[in-house]
């Protein structure tokens, strides 16, 4: 197979034919979550570009969400191609996943390779180092670094920047981190800003919200949303709980959501003695009938690469109370930024909590000027803009 359009890394690169569109081939391990959801707002936002896409993806962490993202990619001209790779770290897997990521390239001839998160960066990199007859230029999109588990994850990252042409963090504050941690260096990285769909989640009246889920109707009530995991720190939404209810004892908690701290998470419950004030009510398909009921939306992460439930409560004029993270710092600037507290300083986070409640005007204004903000800043066209920018350099 001929493959004098691709572009390499080195200096062995070959010119791309002028004529030809660039082809950008997307790599996905990680279908679920707010990696797939960046992809999937990806697909909408480059409609129309004068780019060949393509789509490698793996099945074994898909929520039902993959299937109307690859229906999508489809209607819109991308090849798509299954191709499994393991979270873990698997060896003969890994082995078997760069060696068909290799026989892709040589198929699709990609100008581009645009690899999101850790797994898919790792082998999607050395699929690129490896494929002597075809090396396209690698973008990496970290989406929240695998660093965070530990210092051999953050070696392996080193040990792979050499093999990407460009990194692509979803917002300053991780761009700043990954400078910061030696990744990469100004210059060297392109912030390709998420999407919020605020007529998705327009502004819904929160007493028929409660009404059609069953819940109260004057009892403050505190939204989370995600994976029970050591990053989204389910406990210490309890414990904001129990010094919120100490104050508001009709107050109560409900987390949407499930994963393996689902016994931590009803331990800290009692022991704070709220068991009674909190519900764990599972993934739900749409969470936005969920924001909408809420008084306050309460995120408890230790990290995240951007946070959409942050972004999408406050698309829906919910006040957000949230650790002062990276990506969440970027969503909170300006007068939203007086509601992030540190993580593991639930007073604060509790009194933040509890000034918004006692104060309904400041309330509705809060959520006015969050809706106002994730409009202004997280739109369809700055994604496409980002992303034209992103492919410009490498092309």
């Amino acid at each position: 197979m001929s493959n004098t359009h691709s572009v390499a890394v080195f200096d062995l690169a070959v010119p791309r034919a002028a004529e030809r569109p660039v082809r950008v081939l997307q790599v996905i391990e990680a279908t679920l979550g707010g990696t797939l959801l960046f992809l999937d707002t990806m697909i909408t936002a480059t409609s129309g570009l004068p780019i060949k896409f393509g789509l490698a993806y793996s099945t074994l962490r898909a929520t039902p969400a993959l299937n109307s993202a690859l229906e999508k990619a489809r209607d819109n001209g991308w090849d798509v191609f299954q191709l499994e790779m393991t979270r873990e770290i698997n060896p003969r897997q890994d082995m078997r996943s760069t060696w068909e990521l290799i026989k892709l390239y040589r198929q699709f001839q990609p100008d581009i390779v645009h690899c999101h998160s850790s797994k898919a960066g790792a082998l999607g990199r050395i699929a690129a180092v490896a494929n002597l007859l075809c090396r396209p230029q690698v973008a990496y999109a970290p989406h929240s670094l695998a660093s965070h588990l530990g210092k051999k994850y953050l070696l392996a990252e080193r040990a792979l920047a050499p093999l990407t042409a460009r990194l692509q963090p979803v917002t300053q504050s991780e761009a700043d981190e990954l400078v910061d941690l030696k990744l990469t260096r100004s210059g060297k990285y392109t912030v390709v800003w998420p999407v919020v769909d605020c007529e998705r989640f327009a502004v819904q009246d929160k007493e028929q919200s409660r009404i059609a889920l069953g819940l109260p109707l004057g009892e403050p009530i505190l939204i989370g949303i995600g994976r029970l995991t050591a990053q989204k720190s389910p406990t210490a939404f309890i414990e904001i709980l129990a010094k919120v209810i100490a104050e508001k004892p009709d107050a109560m908690g409900i987390w949407i959501g499930d994963g393996e701290l689902r016994e931590e998470f009803f331990g800290a419950a009692r022991a704070y003695g709220v068991e009674g004030r909190i519900t764990l009510a599972g993934w739900k398909d749409d969470v936005r009938p969920w924001l909408a009921a809420a008084d306050i939306y309460l995120s408890t992460s230790k990290y995240e690469s951007f946070g959409y439930a942050v972004a999408e409560a406050l698309a829906m004029e919910r006040p957000v109370v949230a650790t002062d993270i990276t990506g969440t710092c970027d969503i909170m600037e300006g007068d939203l930024a007086a509601y992030r507290y540190l993580a593991g300083d639930s007073a604060r986070a509790a009194e933040l909590i509890l000034e918004l409640l006692h104060d309904p005007e400041l309330w509705s204004r809060t959520g006015r000027t969050g809706r106002r903000v994730i409009a202004e800043r997280f739109s369809f066209l700055r994604m496409r803009q980002s992303l034209e920018g992103l492919y410009a350099q490498l092309s």
